[in-house]
């Protein structure tokens, strides 16, 4: 069943590439290493970037994948932040509650093979309002998604810099989400068909009103190959808490449990050999559950 629905996700993806490059091939993505190192008094930092001289008294101890770096939230992909807790960096589809206007992802990779809605969804859209009252208005709107959960914030480079976006849910080809600017409540809602979002959005409890509609913008690349990823999952040591983010087919060894769901697909750091696409259950699944910079996060 998992092959099947990888299968499915990489031809899903393979004729969105088709699409939106039409009879002028784009250059894909850049790949990039992603990998956590811990320095001399064992914080954490995820790095996103080529591989480049360490600082002192860092050893990389997880060059374990890479993920597409981008500044422009090319659609098809979903967006990966690296979330600094108090005593580790978590490896997340979401950025923290409440820190959405001022979170990058540090890296982009495919959706899980059973998500495929999510990569219609996340990414950069254009945006255009429209107020009955005759105010109209023209954005950019990025989005993440997590299974339902969405998280967004509006154009960055604009005074809708201030708005926060709360509450987004995304099932069944519907977006909701409520808009918090300055004083004011916005319940926005919309419907995504054929590549464009369209829909309506009022203010709350009473006041304006009005339609939306958003479009990707024009791609600047094409997606690496689909066929050459491989799910990422999370590990987590119950002892003490602690993380580990492996590709499938490598085990952090003993006293260590996998989450069932995997975060996302990425590409090997490595051209090695591939492993099975559908490998044997490995003990300790938990069932229940543009520019070249470097970007890190770490845990003091």
């Amino acid at each position: 069943m998992r092959g099947t629905l990888r299968r499915m996700a990489t031809l899903g993806l393979l004729l969105v590439m088709r699409n939106a490059l039409g009879d002028e091939p784009l250059p894909e993505y850049p790949l990039v290493k992603v990998w956590m190192e811990r320095s001399v008094d064992h914080r954490e930092e995820w790095r996103a970037a080529p591989p480049e001289p360490r600082r002192a008294g860092e050893v990389p101890t997880e060059a374990q994948f890479r993920g597409v770096f981008s500044r422009l939230w090319p659609g098809g992909l979903v967006p990966i932040y690296a979330v600094e807790l108090e005593a580790r960096v978590e490896l997340r589809r979401l950025p923290m509650k409440g820190r959405e206007n001022f979170s990058e992802p540090l890296f982009f990779a495919l959706p899980p093979a059973d998500e495929i809605d999510a990569g219609r969804i996340c990414g950069r859209w254009n945006l255009a309002s429209a107020s009955k009252a005759g105010r109209r208005d023209r954005l950019s709107m990025e989005i993440a998604v997590d299974g339902t959960q969405v998280a967004a914030r509006l154009d960055q480079e604009t005074d809708f810099r201030f708005a926060f976006l709360t509450g987004g849910v995304w099932e069944s080809n519907r977006l909701s989400v409520t808009v918090e600017y300055l004083n004011d409540r916005y319940a926005m809602t919309g419907e995504e068909s054929g590549g464009v979002l369209r829909g309506t959005w009022r203010q709350t409890p009473e006041g304006d009103e009005g339609i939306w509609e958003a479009k990707r913008p024009a791609p600047t690349g094409r997606i690496p190959s689909p066929a050459d990823a491989v799910p990422l999952f999370q590990w987590t040591r119950p002892a003490d808490g602690s993380r580990r983010y492996l590709v499938e087919g490598r085990s952090p060894g003993e006293g260590w449990v996998r989450e069932a769901r995997e975060l996302c697909r990425v590409w090997r750091a490595t051209n090695g050999p591939r492993q099975p696409k559908d490998p044997v259950p490995q003990p300790g699944v938990n069932a229940t559950s543009g520019t070249s910079a470097v970007q890190s996060v770490r845990a003091d």
